[in-house]
């Protein structure tokens, strides 16, 4: 499933896997289940522009894998 496919479907299972924040970066996996049956995993790393709370996302990089 191309990406953009997978933007326009009704999700009907998401799970969140894992957090794991460490200083000023962070990653979140996922897996989302469609009523297809088909699955895609996230994984997004997110990159602040500092420790704080009130640290703004400087950057999100976003990889999809389909399974």
């Amino acid at each position: 499933m191309a990406p953009g496919a997978a933007v326009e479907q009704q999700v009907t299972t998401p799970h969140l896997d894992m957090i794991i924040p460490h200083g000023d970066e962070a990653a979140v996996s996922s897996t989302v289940e469609f009523p297809t049956g088909s699955r895609l995993h996230c994984c997004d790393v997110y990159k602040f522009s500092g420790h704080g709370k009130t640290a703004k996302t400087k950057r999100v990089t976003s990889y999809w894998i389909e399974g």
